[in-house]
């Protein structure tokens, strides 16, 4: 190990800490104890402690032993859950290179060792690493020199602000659940989001790496959007269905720690350690910041379900209640002993659920604004908490790695059981008949009924390296034998000129756009393909084989890629509409069709109605079309096929230059409004200029219709 790390912009209590050997004594008791209290209150992001190693030692001294013991003593309330350290080992140039290497070890893991005595209990990652002499901080030419390099640096950060060598940080607790607790959107150390699919237990997609890790994140109550918060103090609101990137959004100056929607999913509240927290409006992009000056760095929030009160705590376990239409804070209190990790308010809004990292757990009363305390400060914290639907219980989950289950209206203690590691965001479904728990890439399902866990998901996803193809080489997925072509990337012209034709008004206007380049499936999915991974064949006209599945909704496509997704090292998805034209316009030329066959055999099918009405017309296996000139059949006939857009009647007024992709408006997004997709290439039901690469159809994306049916996309 020999490249310097390279930090983040450390928050709140993201402390740098540095032991030098031999460079002067140990600081007085008092000035130690003032320089961890301002640590701690957030007035300072650094503090400095010289640790004493003899030449060829690794052994800490008494007054360095006493000095760690205060730092733990006082940070122990704050970690559990939400801090990690990284340790870093150095050596003067007095011996070998080699032997140096393995000294600057040995002093790291000493003061690892000694720190993890100090708070067994505590949920904290602690990292060693070693540079021997490489990184030294002054010339080795002189005594003072050689001790001052002598030395361990400690880096005490906000979990998963840390990673491999300073590299990307560690996996992170950032998981977030819809409301019916049918989804999960989990986060990884390079900043992606991924959705799962919690039923069938499957990834839908992940999203591109991002250049800040994830903090935070919260899915609208309409399922419709999800945000992320950031350790860079940004706000990033995404298209839950595609992972497709909405916008970002600036306003705190230092970490994002908490994040959630409104109740009508038109507001976003967000709080950071710069101790702002911050409204914003999503749709129109206006932002409110309240006037939270003299706080200390806030570490929670919630807002209650009519949307009048937002909740805030901080990190020395004060908690204030905002009225969110006036923007003005309504009380403050003291309510724990340290920092806040988790707040939530129960259904009917009665009741207001405190936890801290010491342990505390508070219920608020909010109609008497009597607090009820419910378990007092302990050696373990309280990671995570969620109320039943009923908000008749609450389940908290610990440090030392236990989950509780707590009657709200007595404060009785209901259930209790161990987790298999630390859980960090809690969640009940819907009917309150499944607790979701999420660990550090881990989620666990518990029958609340018997109180016994009855699913293990691993939320990790392989770290996505790109392997672009040579232009017409095929690629045969293993599991499904579906095979794909590489098609190469460019720039086309998109949609009809409505000069050179006859044009529908949602195929305007014609505009060039520029696609990356794509493995899409060789033909539409068949039967057979279908139901390597799904339990029955749902197409009307069941010949199996290489006969296309049809007769399946936008949401069953969705189902499907997201199995397959299970099973592979590679991510598939639906084709977007830019892709589909490109890739039926052989790779972007100025035609509607493949080629001279493949326009004929697209007039071909519908010519006789009789046969379109009684099926014959469509008992065709897709390896009986003809391919246009990228290898790809049936993209101007045989069924319709889904794509990953929404549906826009105003054509491509909305449309992107680069990879465009249409998400939805805000009545979409924000109003809940029905919403169709978009289906391309013709079926069986459609003949002549109804079959060309620039026409469009649309459906709700739970039709099932017997001529429509999809073709994957496979991420390069």
């Amino acid at each position: 190990m020999t490249s310097t790390p390279r930090w983040p912009r450390l928050s709140l209590l993201a402390a740098s800490l540095m032991l030098v050997a031999g460079a002067q004594a140990a600081p007085l008791a008092g000035q130690w104890q003032a320089d961890t209290d301002a640590l701690i209150s957030g007035q300072r992001q650094q503090i400095t402690l010289n640790v004493h190693f003899d030449t060829d030692s690794a052994t800490l001294s008494q007054a360095d032993q006493q000095a760690l013991t205060q730092l733990a003593a006082k940070l122990a309330p704050m970690l559990d859950g939400q801090m990690a350290l990284a340790i870093s080992g150095h050596t003067d140039s007095a011996g070998a290179e080699a032997y140096n290497l393995e000294l600057s070890q040995r002093r790291a893991q000493s003061v690892a060792q000694f720190l993890t005595s100090l708070m067994p209990e505590q949920h904290i990652r602690i990292e060693s690493r070693y540079f021997g002499e490489t990184q030294p901080l002054q010339s080795n030419d002189s005594a003072s020199g050689m001790a001052a390099n002598r030395r361990v640096e400690i880096t005490l950060a906000a979990l998963y602000a840390l990673g491999p060598q300073g590299g990307q940080p560690a996996v992170g607790p950032a998981t977030s659940f819809s409301p019916d607790g049918g989804l999960a959107l989990a986060s990884d150390p390079s900043g992606r989001l991924a959705l799962w699919q919690l039923a069938e237990g499957c990834p839908q997609y992940t999203t591109e790496a991002n250049d800040s890790p994830v903090m935070a994140s919260a899915i609208s109550p309409n399922g419709r959007l999800a945000a992320s918060g950031h350790l860079d103090g940004t706000v990033r609101l995404w298209d839950l269905a595609t992972g497709d990137l909405i916008n970002t959004r600036y306003g705190h100056d230092d970490t994002v720690v908490d994040i959630t929607f409104s109740q009508d999913g038109k507001w976003l509240f967000s709080a950071s350690h710069d101790h702002s927290a911050a409204l914003w409006d999503l749709t129109d992009a206006r932002q409110h910041k309240l006037d939270t000056e003299g706080a200390l760095p806030l570490s929670a929030l919630t807002a209650n379900h009519n949307g009048r009160r937002l909740a805030l705590g901080d990190i020395g376990g004060g908690l204030s209640l905002w009225n969110l239409a006036t923007r003005t804070k309504v009380s403050e209190q003291k309510l724990l002993h340290g920092r806040i990790n988790d707040m939530a308010y129960s259904s009917n809004d009665r009741f207001l659920a405190v936890a801290g990292g010491n342990g505390e757990l508070v219920l608020l009363d909010t109609e008497a604004g009597e607090p009820h305390t419910l378990s007092h400060p302990s050696a373990h914290g309280i990671t995570a908490l969620a109320f039943s639907p009923d908000g008749q219980r609450l389940a908290t989950a610990w440090s030392n790695q236990q989950l509780v289950v707590w009657d709200t209206a007595s404060g009785r203690r209901l259930q209790q059981r161990p987790t298999e590691g630390t859980i960090h965001r809690l969640s009940f479904n819907a009917n309150g008949h499944l607790l979701n728990g999420a660990g550090e890439a881990m989620l666990s399902q518990w029958d609340t009924d018997r109180f016994e866990l009855v699913r293990q998901q691993d939320l990790a996803r392989p770290d996505h390296q790109p392997q672009p193809g040579q232009a017409g080489e095929i690629w045969r997925e293993p599991t499904t034998g579906v095979p794909f072509v590489w098609v190469e990337g460019g720039c086309y012209i998109q949609g009809c000129d409505s000069g050179s034709q006859s044009c529908a008004k949602d195929e305007t206007p014609a505009h060039e756009v520029c696609v990356d380049g794509f493995w899409m499936a060789q033909t539409e999915l068949t039967q057979d393909q279908w139901q390597t991974l799904m339990p029955s064949n749902p197409s009307r006209y069941a010949l199996g084989g290489d006969h296309p599945v049809e007769q399946v909704s936008w949401f069953d496509a969705q189902r499907f890629t997201c199995k397959l997704n299970a099973t592979s090292e590679y991510e598939f998805r639906l084709p977007t509409e830019a892709e589909f034209e490109y890739a039926c316009r052989n790779g972007g030329q100025n035609t509607n069709f493949g080629n001279d066959e493949v326009a004929a055999a697209a007039d071909e099918l519908p010519s006789n109605p009789a046969k379109v009405k009684t099926g014959e017309a469509i008992h065709m296996p897709v390896s009986a079309l003809p391919n246009n000139a990228l290898g790809l059949s049936g993209l101007n006939s045989h069924v319709w096929e889904w794509t990953l857009d929404v549906y826009d009647k105003a054509g491509y007024q909305a449309h992107r230059r680069h990879n465009p992709l249409f998400i939805g408006d805000n009545e979409y997004h924000f109003l809940g409004a029905d919403t169709h997709r978009v289906e391309r290439g013709g079926g069986w039901d459609t003949g002549g200029r109804f079959q060309s690469c620039q026409r469009r159809q649309y459906d709700l994306p739970e039709t099932r219709a017997f001529f429509t049916g999809f073709r994957l996309v496979r991420r390069p």
